[in-house]
């Protein structure tokens, strides 16, 4: 409760959310916030991004698809291992 009060001082740009993302590496709902934050303020790419770092592939791909965001996102955000 008080992060989210803290939250409501600042206002939300993608520094912040990057830097929320960062720290949420240890506090999952701090990831949340930040990356909540990127969607809001309509940053799809790095939204998409965070996804796929997540390895929430098909989430990511849904998203990018609804949005329009560029496949170059998803191309280069993770490697492909080759088919066998």
């Amino acid at each position: 409760m008080a992060i989210n009060h803290f939250l409501q001082i600042l206002e939300p740009c993608k520094e912040l959310a990057m830097q929320l993302m960062e720290l949420g590496l240890q506090h999952p709902a701090t990831r949340k916030l930040g990356m909540d934050m990127l969607r809001e303020r309509g940053l799809h790419h790095d939204y998409v991004t965070a996804m796929l770092q997540d390895g929430y592939y098909l989430e990511a791909l849904r998203y990018a698809r609804k949005y329009k965001v560029l496949g170059f996102a998803l191309i280069c955000s993770f490697p492909l291992s080759p088919c066998k």
